[in-house]
């Protein structure tokens, strides 16, 4: 038998528009404007990690027809300098196949202040045959100039009933039973990545075998996921001080302004009224507040956790 090699973000990456996971029937309609005029306007898709940006433009691209000769991709995170826009005047320049060319410039917030002023007179001067599609995450390192040349479209993450829908949905289609322990492993791994879609998508394809869904093997290699989902079942459990042993003793630098945001997500670990979660909430902003300021960062998250225990 022949090994899978699929990676199951690009096999299940939605194709059409119609496949697309929609939060906004607004935006959905916008979007079937453009398809039904097939004119894409200059674009900034704005959103988080994995929510989709990049799969909506390139949802576009085959609404429209558009040949793959008129399509070049530009990671600006990888390409930040003026030289690597300039490389890009020879596709421009040249007669498209179809009615225009188009650049999708993934990670625009990335690109220096020289270079997005750069762009943004690329976009002026060859704005009747060259389309343009930025992807950002923070909207805000992007300069105005950019923002009044394109038309901005913000994509919120999906809620977290339509986040797990989806995501059965593919491992359902990977032929995984989604017995009552995988759908509590699910469960944990949903919780740990929401509202990335892509790095659940990612997780699940690393942890799945002979039809079932594994949890992270200790010393597995993968990072963060490993003892969060630990901990994470534990938090369920209401385990506090166990779980706050294994965040403490593993979390990572660039860790732990995630992991205040996990806390935060899951109100519910702190109490089912609404005074205790408001209360946990305070507590948890105090604490974030606090992170960049204190000398010893995993004493600040122990002690938040102490103080959600306590309520």
């Amino acid at each position: 038998m022949a090994r899978d090699t699929r990676l199951w973000v690009e096999a299940h990456r939605p194709k059409s528009i119609k496949d697309y996971v929609w939060v906004n029937d607004a935006q959905r309609s916008q979007v079937e404007g453009w398809i039904a005029d097939r004119n894409i306007p200059n674009l900034l898709l704005s959103g988080g990690p994995g929510i989709g940006k990049t799969t909506l433009a390139k949802c576009l691209f085959h609404e429209l027809n558009v040949d793959d000769m008129d399509i070049k991709y530009i990671n600006a995170s990888n390409e930040t300098k003026i030289e690597n826009l300039r490389s890009l005047m020879g596709f421009i320049e040249t007669m498209p196949m179809g009615e225009f060319r188009y650049v999708l410039l993934d990670e625009a917030d990335y690109l220096s202040h020289n270079s997005q002023a750069m762009l943004r007179n690329m976009m002026e001067e060859y704005s009747n045959i060259c389309r343009w599609i930025l992807t950002c995450n923070y909207p805000n390192k992007v300069i105005p100039a950019l923002h009044s040349r394109t038309q901005g479209f913000h994509i919120e993450h999906l809620d977290r009933e339509l986040f797990v829908e989806r995501i059965a949905t593919i491992l359902i289609a990977e032929g995984i039973d989604l017995t009552e322990e995988n759908l509590e492993i699910l469960d944990e791994y949903s919780t740990a990545t929401y509202p990335d879609l892509r790095k659940c998508i990612n997780l699940l394809q690393q942890n799945c075998a002979d039809g079932q869904l594994k949890r992270p093997s200790k010393g597995s290699g993968q990072g963060t996921m490993d003892y969060m989902i630990a901990a994470i079942n534990l938090f369920k459990q209401h385990k506090i001080h166990d779980a706050r042993k294994i965040v403490c003793a593993n979390a990572r630098t660039e860790d732990y302004e995630e992991i205040y945001k996990l806390l935060y997500r899951n109100l519910d670990w702190w109490g089912a009224t609404d005074d205790k979660q408001n209360a946990a909430i305070v507590i948890i902003a105090n604490r974030l507040r606090d992170h960049s300021l204190v000398a010893d960062s995993e004493i600040n998250l122990a002690a938040t956790l102490i103080e959600l225990a306590s309520l």
